[in-house]
């Protein structure tokens, strides 16, 4: 079920130690502190979607992959909703994705995935997500980043994709 539509928005995440996301003295991937989703600038959608049975692991848990496919999916819609879904699919792989998982989620317990541009280079945009449980917990957090590619390897966006996408 499709929440919030398309707001303006910007994702960060706070790394105060280093660049790499580890926290200096402890070697940590960011928690859901770390990281910030704020609502001022570049474009977010936000889902609300059910663990079905189906994405649930042996231990009564999500699988792991399933986090990919909630982000895909908003990314799905983020992409409808700003008009450009025609040109970018089909033409913008993956080529990193991570993933930081947080707390559980169980069959049938609710979550709303939020997915926001985070930045966008010449031929990338780097996307972060935030997946949090109804009752507030943070469920996972990571990043998607995706290249504007055709035949011949990648190419640069389009003044109407960058435009789109929140470029100047």
């Amino acid at each position: 079920m499709f929440v919030n539509g398309v707001t303006p928005a910007r994702s960060t995440i706070h790394r105060p130690d280093r660049t790499d996301g580890h926290d200096r003295d402890h070697g940590r991937p960011p928690t859901p502190e770390d990281i910030t989703i704020d609502a001022t600038d570049l474009p977010t959608v936000t889902l609300r979607r059910r663990l079905e049975w189906v994405d649930t692991d042996a231990a009564d848990r999500w699988h792991h992959g399933v986090v990919l496919r909630w982000a895909e999916l908003a990314e799905a819609e983020l992409h409808r909703d700003l008009g450009i879904s025609d040109q970018t699919f089909g033409w913008t792989p993956r080529v990193n994705y991570t993933a930081n998982f947080h707390a559980a989620v169980h069959f049938d317990d609710e979550v709303e995935i939020t997915f926001a541009v985070a930045s966008l280079g010449r031929t990338s945009v780097t996307y972060t997500f935030e997946v949090v449980l109804v009752d507030g917990a943070t469920a996972a957090t990571g990043q998607v980043v995706t290249v504007f590619a055709d035949d011949d390897g990648t190419r640069p966006w389009t003044d109407d994709l960058r435009a789109a996408l929140g470029g100047a």
